[in-house]
């Protein structure tokens, strides 16, 4: 078993891949310049907001665990953004590490292939079982996962851009050592390598 284990991280270790294509950052302060906000909801939530309330009846969004609800040129209080997209956690009673890291992997996926250049994903409102530290953790890690992609063999390989991730956090000062314990720090591109600073 510890050979096979070694020759795969090897193997691994040979070959090129960027999940580089956001830069993370965790903070207790809103980022003036996004773009794009995505905001995670829990069904609470959407009856405590009547104007997500009714933007959510109309799309009978439910706020269950990993759905979305864009919504484009969006009215105050949001206005300031060019898109929010609304994601679902649900039952935050019984959210786990696990399913926070799918929800970034849901935000990464989502935000694919549109113009957004800085997102602030807010997480604030959310009281999960677990810290705040921890939550921010998990949703970098998730993002990290969902925006990895293998480059080695491909011919025509296109610098991506590289969006700004703003991690809005209800604690004042988050963990440095939880946050960068799964992978939640700045990437750059470097060619056919990761690097961690």
């Amino acid at each position: 078993m510890f050979r096979l284990t070694t020759l795969a991280a090897l193997l691994l270790a040979s070959t090129a891949a960027t999940a580089d294509q956001f830069s993370i950052k965790a903070s207790a302060t809103v980022a003036s310049a996004a773009d794009t906000l995505v905001l995670l909801v829990s069904p609470e939530q959407l009856n405590a907001n009547p104007q997500l309330e009714a933007i959510s009846k109309q799309e009978n969004f439910k706020a269950a665990h990993g759905a979305t609800l864009t919504w484009l040129a969006p009215s105050s209080p949001y206005s300031q953004y060019q898109r929010v997209v609304l994601l679902g956690t649900g039952d935050t009673v019984k959210l786990t590490p696990y399913q926070a890291s799918l929800l970034g992997a849901t935000a990464a996926r989502t935000l694919k292939g549109s113009a957004a250049s800085s997102i602030q994903l807010d997480a604030s409102l959310i009281s999960a079982p677990f810290s705040q530290s921890e939550l921010l953790a998990q949703l970098s890690h998730g993002v990290d996962l969902a925006s990895y992609t293998f480059t080695r063999y491909h011919s025509d390989k296109k610098p991506e851009a590289v969006r700004q991730l703003h991690l809005l956090s209800n604690a004042a000062k988050c963990s440095r050592a939880a946050f960068s314990a799964v992978g939640g720090t700045k990437r750059r591109r470097k060619t056919g390598a990761r690097s961690h600073q």
